[in-house]
């Protein structure tokens, strides 16, 4: 009886030093976890969904422009108010953590775009705008004075409009 405990507790002391995490291990549970990801359709369903976040170019009388259409919401503490809110917002970025968002709106204000505001939408995006127009022509003499910057760097699609959805008629 003494030797088959001794046998089955160090059987099992085997077992428990043999299952220790490696970097191996990670990759091994992390490539198993990208196959199911591919094979459940999860990355076609995602580049569905980011392909409707892109602007899309609208015309609007002699001006064309990227636009997006979204509902959106003005930020609190983040430089604007709902009467700022206009039918043509020029975004200069967009961010998942308003950190960030609030560090642009920061430089911008710095830089001169003293009316720059950080609007959000029902996921939690924040989006730096550095003006709100009325007419799609100030919201393109808006994006065309941001790209003459040289003080300023974007990525594409930046800059461009977003539209609030309530004010789209």
């Amino acid at each position: 009886m003494k030797k088959i405990f001794v046998f089955v507790f160090s059987v099992a002391l085997l077992g428990i030093a043999g299952c220790k995490t490696t970097e191996a291990n990670y990759r091994a549970a992390y490539e198993i976890a990208k196959e199911k990801q591919m094979d459940s359709g999860d990355s076609i369903a995602n580049a569905g969904l980011k392909s409707q976040q892109m602007p899309r170019q609208m015309v609007f009388g002699t001006d064309t422009l990227q636009v997006r259409t979204e509902a959106v919401g003005v930020t609190a503490n983040g430089g604007g108010t709902n009467d700022m809110l206009k039918k043509y917002c020029v975004v200069a970025g967009q961010f998942h953590q308003i950190f960030n968002a609030s560090s642009m709106r920061s430089r911008l204000v710095a830089d001169g775009y003293e009316g720059t505001f950080l609007l959000h939408n029902r996921m939690k995006q924040y989006y730096v705008v550095v003006g709100s127009y009325n007419l799609p022509s100030e919201a393109r003499a808006m994006i065309d004075s941001l790209k003459a910057d040289e003080s300023l760097v974007f990525k594409a699609p930046f800059p461009y409009v977003l539209r609030p959805a309530h004010l789209v008629r």
